[in-house]
């Protein structure tokens, strides 16, 4: 996997070689190029845009629980959306004119490898890590609750400044950063050699997130008997003094996801596919027992989750309503079913959110002309 990698910089396609080397951003490209584009008028897709979202909750108005998707608890909206800026940033492509998918720079690797949390490392960016260089350094509200490190302007010290968008987001993001600095303080880390501990750490941290990306939050989604059909039972084997050993594994079967020297990311999932995760955003959330009833966006910033702001004093998530876990008596609560239809709050995107267009079906759609889907 790629040890350094760096974010910043864009340039025009042919003029970087695909070679493997140590930088591990990635391109985006196509993976049916002999399709043509849908390029409907500007106006028909604000249109369209207008009619996905439901209407605005009401004081005292519950939602409509035949739009929950019960098999999908909520958690899995905002793990959905960490993958995401796991595999994919693109700050270059513009939503009011074409972009050709092969001369955007992918700022992340096409790879379950959590660069959106370790960014380039403790070498080249020791502001994200305590002074051992080791651990993540973390942060405190006002109250003394656990956040992220932040800034005197209340900004996040993050591998990617997008994983503070929300405060949902956010605090599974703290959670990672958590479960990474208790992975360091094993037995088993502290007995390597001091050079080795963070890269130990890291790779354990990496394995446990590709194994619930894997089994947990894809099995979910699309079902034991899609995953089994793209991973097959494989097996090899391995020198063992006069004889050999059988190590099972598996092999990925593709159908339509080709490519050549590196594999790239496709428009047609990054950009079209894996929008589906928008619809499944609830209305409101509980986050504790006293936090309760609270809009992804509002009107009044203060009375909604947006982020790129210090955790708000008494809304540490209690993760068991997000999550379903052995044992609680808490109620789990569900996501919102995949369909057409968007939650109000993401009609009012902050501007920190979203410059521009602050409608995020418009956003969707007009991304996917701009880009030739």
């Amino acid at each position: 996997m790629p040890e350094h990698p760096f974010h910043g910089r864009s340039e025009l396609r042919g003029l970087t070689p695909l070679m493997r080397s140590s930088f591990p951003e990635g391109r985006f490209g196509r993976m049916f190029r002999n399709l043509r584009p849908l390029l409907p008028p500007s106006a028909a897709l604000e249109a369209l845009a207008r009619q996905m979202f439901e209407p605005e909750p009401q004081p005292g108005e519950e939602d409509d629980p035949t739009k929950d998707n019960p098999d999908l608890p909520a958690g899995f909206t905002y793990f959905g959306q960490f993958v995401d800026h796991d595999l994919t940033f693109d700050p270059t492509s513009q939503l009011q004119r074409d972009n050709d998918p092969n001369a955007l720079h992918n700022f992340r690797t096409s790879a379950f490898d959590l660069d959106s949390i370790y960014g380039r490392g403790p070498d080249d960016q020791p502001f994200l890590y305590e002074h051992d260089g080791i651990r993540f350094l973390l942060g405190k509200n006002a109250a003394g609750e656990d956040d992220l490190s932040r800034n005197t302007k209340g900004r996040a010290l993050l591998g990617d400044p997008r994983n503070d968008e929300n405060l949902i987001v956010a605090q599974l993001t703290l959670g990672i950063l958590k479960y990474h600095n208790q992975v360091v303080g094993t037995p088993f880390i502290a007995a390597l050699p001091e050079d080795q501990r963070f890269d130990e750490a890291r790779r354990i941290v990496r394995w446990h997130f590709q194994w619930a990306v894997v089994h947990d939050f894809l099995a979910r989604l699309v079902g034991n008997d899609v995953i089994d059909d793209i991973l097959q039972p494989d097996s090899f084997k391995v020198p063992a003094g006069p004889t050999a050993n059988t190590v099972r594994s598996h092999r990925v079967v593709r159908k339509f996801f080709h490519w050549k020297n590196h594999p790239f990311m496709p428009v047609e999932f990054a950009v079209g596919a894996y929008r589906f995760g928008h619809s499944m955003v609830r209305g409101e959330y509980e986050l504790n027992a006293k936090v309760q009833n609270i809009p992804i966006f509002a009107k009044e910033p203060a009375e909604d989750l947006r982020g790129f702001r210090a955790l708000p004093v008494g809304h540490v998530i209690e993760w068991a309503r997000f999550f379903s876990f052995r044992g609680s008596t808490l109620e789990t609560q569900p996501s919102r079913k995949i369909d057409s239809k968007l939650a109000f709050g993401l009609s009012i995107l902050p501007g920190d959110v979203a410059k521009g267009i602050h409608d995020l079906a418009e956003r969707d759609l007009k991304r996917g002309k701009a880009l030739g889907l």
